[in-house]
């Protein structure tokens, strides 16, 4: 009931009492009756009023689900009757207002849990009013439809409809069929350009065909086979998109080629980049592949190419596109077109994906009917594998006629032919399923992804829903690994995409609801679509124009707006935005240079996901606490300095927080969050308004990490004991941190203790990190036992233990890292029961009183530690003797042994065991920093398959015994060891002729007279580095070993400038070398030769 019609009433109430009064009575006399009456009026209105909302409410609720399982039972008919598909958008409208006025209720009854008070001025009864009606009248409609009963079947019924799943399990895809076209485009990368024709520096190859053909594939396994690696330095894969940036495109490159670089804000402009590129492939030969091109602009792809070809003649680019006309603007380029699979090989990919051993052979009706099905592929593996995968999950015969028999084959086989083919396994999927696939039309092509962010978008949107005793995360992990396993999502370096056509068939599907555009193309697309829920835009300036973003206040419908910015993007958000888009449910703001987010954000009541990711926001307005269903909100990247509003503890439906450290430290009541599944830092506060340690006692849905810091503002035990940790039976990792440096000569020990006592870990934690903690002696709770599934354990800076538990070597450990614990003597004997200790990495770091590496009580042999994997021993300067110790046994599985910085370290292990450790060892030994260090023991060899040695500041070790291993070592081998030579030339005799490694490093040439490259004649701190690698030879046409030799001093000068460095190229002689050496070049130049022809570039270094 409207407030106009209740104050009507009223005054009609009033108006009749006062016409019925009797004569003679005045209105004294009449007024406090008429006030009673009149309260009283109003007390059965707002009754009236709540009963109705309440009824309506029961009625919306009852209703919604049987109006979600009729669109999806709706959706399995396939039909091509317009009325059906007319009827199915109406009702699919019918279920998103619905679902919105649900929302509307249910963000009343938030709103007056959290700031009290009674409900809105205006009924939503009439909204529900108004959806009951539309219900109806699509009732009425649909019975002249053949339709079903709407609401014949609850949600619950529709959702167990599902076929049986296969598992999920990574596994390395088997290639089929194009062996010749893999041989044909490495003969085109390794030939000289004379040899194939080529006319220019860099040429160029394109490989062609309709999507799913396997190009990328294809490009993969060139990119990646060993020959191209060897041949090309740097190789470079970039991902492109449709109407590419140059600018983009060309920082992704220069990005490639140095994989840590830095991006000034010099490098936005394109001849800065440019400029960059230029100076990184100057005289090198670089595989650069474009995956996916389809722009023929001619200018973009010559100035894409301006930089490369000042790189070394060989040079090579690999394109992958669709567009068969793209060769006609490549220059010096060639063309492989692919073409479909053939038969057999088509077919062997189709049985691996639809039988599960990967053979038909013990289902040969199956196999007959699928290679009929085979044969309409037309040779795409794209569509044999979807399909495949389809069929996986059921032998019914039937099933596997009804895909054969489908009218779906008389399509023409194009491109669309394709996706009408790879539509048969959408339609087979479940309701749930068809959705999650659709919003994924969302992402712009060649977009990576992460898994479980995906899946928090699913949940915003509601495509996803909690089941019973589940996680909703875990149903939309479900539904995940049920695409992944269909082969509708690629794992690409550990982020996911979507293949080309499944993203095409996704907008297929979507029934219009979706769009993914630019800001060019939204004019034009929004004008003539005024359906459109969920909307992704591609933002084609850095400042986006203001009209841009106002062409969606006419789309109140909006569920998803996500945009996608150019980089170095500034973009200005209008207070009118939110105040019309209303009915938001995900908004995605990331990366768009935003420095200030308008209050009105407040007024997105049915926002769920907020991704302000990577801003230069500073302070978030108050009104965002207002998003009371919020559940995922992203602040990543925005800096430490971002400060969250003070009431965001009235978030309490947040799940996923993400934000920099550090950034909770001036937050009150973060224990309202009790929601929150991640918080990865917890600092405590000694201010006043500041999260403490006992507002972690209720968010027991805290998983993965949890560190605690600050745990020296806990003033007392029962301080501590109010977190409650042991009921966060989900976290895995538990973090304890004390600074190590605050009060640190006044810290009480007793109160470390006590502390740490109090704070007793779930008995299902797996990793354990203790830091800056002053007590002395271990807590109860780890002497017993109680932490029996603890793989890893890390101490650093707890410099008052002098021993650890032995109940701490539990049969499930794994790791043990010890850094800094000087007061720490000895490890704990290790228990007999040693064939259930697994230790892949233990690292003894820093422990200046460490006397000797843990004893085993009993046994012998290399069943002793099998899984040992890594042995780390740094910086333990009382340690004088390795013997007795673990060192002693044969470790089998060691692949790493590094001993660093032990100074006063004399004696090596005696013993075969540790001569067996040796000769096993294939991965890693670094001797370093042990100047005391005897010779290594007589009968010692190492493994060929050694891939790294390096023994530095160790003059007693690098003896002939150990100089005469280097000739055992294979081609892949870095070996770097420090001697004392004369010259060049002895060096040569003794060690660069004995070696095949792929890098040999030999330090301190001492008496080379340096003086004539312009050290001080006075000066002996300068070093000289000799190194030989193999490099490849235009000559020769083969790889050769050749020289580099590096000159810097061993102080640094008291400018801290970084010291001037030469580098020799190419030499395959040492006495050419040694000629060179006299010729005295001034030091600040560069040479480089290919077998004694030599040009000089005058960079410095």
């Amino acid at each position: 009931m409207e407030l106009w019609m209740l104050l009507l009433s009223l005054a009609l109430v009033f108006l009749l009492k006062k016409l019925a009064s009797p004569p003679g009575v005045g209105p004294a006399a009449t007024l406090p009756e008429a006030a009673e009456q009149e309260d009283a009026a109003v007390a059965a209105a707002a009754e009236e009023e709540e009963q109705d909302e309440s009824a309506a409410l029961e009625w919306l609720r009852r209703t919604l689900p049987l109006i979600r399982a009729a669109f999806w039972d709706g959706e399995r008919v396939q039909s091509k009757d317009r009325r059906l598909v007319l009827w199915l958008q109406e009702l699919k409208r019918l279920l998103c207002d619905a679902e919105d006025v649900n929302d509307d209720f249910e963000y009343e009854e938030l709103r007056q849990q959290i700031e009290g008070g009674g409900g809105p001025a205006s009924s939503l009864s009439k909204k529900v009013n108004g959806i009951k009606r539309r219900f109806l009248d699509i009732e009425k409609y649909k019975n002249g439809l053949g339709v079903g009963d709407m609401g014949g079947r609850t949600e619950e019924e529709v959702m167990q409809e599902r076929t049986w799943q296969t598992s999920f399990l990574p596994i390395e895809p088997e290639i089929f069929g194009r062996e010749k076209e893999k041989e044909e485009i490495i003969r085109i990368l390794l030939a000289s350009d004379d040899d194939d024709g080529g006319g220019g520096v860099v040429s160029s190859i394109a490989i062609t065909g309709i999507g799913g053909l396997g190009k990328t594939t294809l490009a993969q396994l060139v990119y990646n086979d060993r020959r191209v690696v060897e041949h090309f330095k740097p190789r470079m894969w970039i991902c492109t998109t449709p109407d590419y940036d140059v600018m983009k495109l060309s920082r992704e490159i220069l990005g490639s080629i140095e994989m840590d670089i830095k991006f000034p804000w010099s490098l936005g402009k394109l001849d800065m980049c440019h400029r960059g590129i230029v100076d990184k492939l100057e005289g090198m030969r670089f595989l650069l592949v474009l995956d996916n091109l389809w722009d023929r602009d001619q200018r973009k792809w010559q100035s894409l190419l301006a930089p490369l070809m000042y790189a070394k003649k060989g040079s090579k680019i690999l394109i992958t596109t669709r567009d068969t006309g793209f060769a006609n603007i490549l220059q010096y380029g060639k063309t492989i077109e692919l073409e479909g699979l053939p038969f057999d090989h088509c077919w062997k990919l189709f049985e691996r994906h639809a039988f599960f051993d990967g053979t038909s052979a013990e289902h040969p009706r199956l196999g007959a009917i699928g290679k009929r099905i085979v044969d309409k592929f037309k040779g795409v593996p794209l569509a044999a594998a979807v399909v495949g995968d389809v069929l996986r999950s059921t032998l019914e015969e039937n099933e596997w006629r009804r895909i054969l028999e489908s009218e779906i084959w008389e399509i023409d086989q194009g491109e669309d032919g394709i996706l009408s083919v790879l539509k048969l396994s959408y339609d087979r999927l479940p309701p749930q399923l068809k959705q999650c696939l659709q919003y994924c039309s969302l992402f712009p092509k060649n977009y990576r992804f992460d898994s479980c962010d995906l899946v928090r978008q699913w949940m915003a949107q509601g495509l996803v829903q909690s089941e019973r005793g589940r996680r909703i995360e875990d149903v939309g992990n479900r539904c995940f690994n049920d695409l992944f396993s269909r082969s509708f999502f690629q794992l690409v370096d550990g982020k996911y995409v979507i293949h080309d056509l499944i993203r095409d068939l996704a907008m297929l599907v979507s029934h219009c609801d979706h769009l993914s555009t630019d800001t060019d193309s939204l004019h034009r697309i929004l004008r003539d679509n005024h359906s459109i829920r969920h909307l992704s835009l591609l933002m084609t300036s850095r400042r986006p124009d203001l009209e841009d973003l106002e062409r969606l206040l006419a789309h109140k419908c909006l569920r998803t707006l996500g945009f996608f910015f150019l980089s170095d993007s500034q973009c200005w958000v209008p207070r009118s935005l939110f105040l019309s888009l209303d009915t938001l449910r995900l908004l995605d703001l990331s990366y768009g240079g935003i420095e200030q987010l308008p209050d009105s954000i407040g007024n997105l009541r049915h926002l769920r996901y907020l991704d302000l990711g990577s801003n230069p926001i500073r302070i978030l307005p108050e009104s965002l606490c207002c998003l009371y269903k919020l559940q995922t909100l992203k602040l990543k990247g925005c800096g430490i300095h971002t400060k969250l509003p003070q009431g965001i503890s009235q978030l309490i439906n947040l799940r996923h927080l993400e934000v920099e450290p550090g950034s909770l430290s001036g937050v009150v009541g973060i224990g309202s969050l009790t929601c929150l599944q991640e918080l990865e830092s917890f600092p405590i506060s000694k201010r006043r308004h500041g999260p403490k340690i006992d507002e972690l006692k209720d968010m027991n849905e805290l998983r993965g990490t949890l560190r605690i810091q600050n745990l020296h503002w806990i003033r007392s035990k029962e301080e501590a004991m109010g977190a409650m940790l042991d009921r966060k039976q989900y976290l895995l990792k538990l973090e304890m941190e004390w600074d190590e440096y605050t009060y640190a000569g006044e810290r009480n020990s007793e109160l470390d203790q006590e502390i740490l006592e109090a704070l007793v870990p779930p008995a299902g934690l797996k990793e354990f990190v203790i830091e800056g903690y002053h007590g002395e002696s271990a807590p109860s709770w780890l002497e017993q036992r109680s932490l029996s599934n603890l793989e890893s354990i890390s101490l650093t800076t707890c410099r008052n233990w002098s021993s650890l538990p032995i109940s701490l070597c539990t049969s499930s450990l794994r790791r043990v890292t010890i850094f800094r614990c000087p007061q720490l003597r000895y490890l704990p004997s290790l228990p007999n029961t040693l064939k259930e200790l697994v230790l892949r990495h233990l690292k003894l770091e820093e422990l200046p009183e460490f006397y000797q590496p843990a004893q085993p009580v009993s046994g012998h042999g290399s069943d002793i530690i099998p899984s040992l994997s890594t042995l780390i021993i740094e910086g333990c300067n009382a340690l004088k003797s390795l013997r007795g110790g673990l060192l002693q046994l044969h470790l089998s599985n060691l692949t790493v042994l590094r001993i660093q910085h032990c100074r006063q370290l004399v004696e090596w292990p005696e013993g075969a065991g540790f001569l067996a450790t040796l000769l096993s060892l294939h991965e890693d030994l670094c001797i370093l920093g042990c100047p005391k260090l005897e010779a290594t023991p007589a009968g010692m060899a190492l493994s060929p398959s050694l891939k790294h040695l390096i023994v530095m500041d160790c003059p007693e070790v690098v003896n002939e015994a150990l100089l005469s291993q280097l000739r055992n070592l294979t081609a892949e081998s870095y070996v770097s060891v420090e001697k004392d030579y004369t010259t060049i030339a002895s060096c040569y005799e003794q060690v660069f002729e004995l070696v095949v490694a792929d890098w040999l490093e030999i330090g301190d040439i001492r008496h080379v007279h340096l003086h004539s490259f312009g050290a001080p004649e006075d000066d002996p701190c300068v070093r000289l580095t000799c190194a030989k690698q193999r490099v490849w030879s235009w000559r020769s046409n083969d790889w050769v070993h050749a020289w580099r030799v590096q000159i810097w001093p061993r102080r640094r000068v008291k400018e801290e400038k970084k010291p001037e460095m030469m580098k020799v190229y190419h030499f395959t002689d040492p006495v050419l070398l040694d000629e060179w050496w006299a010729r005295r070049s001034p030091p600040h130049r560069r040479w480089t030769g290919d077998l004694g022809t030599s040009k000089v570039a005058s960079d410095k270094h």
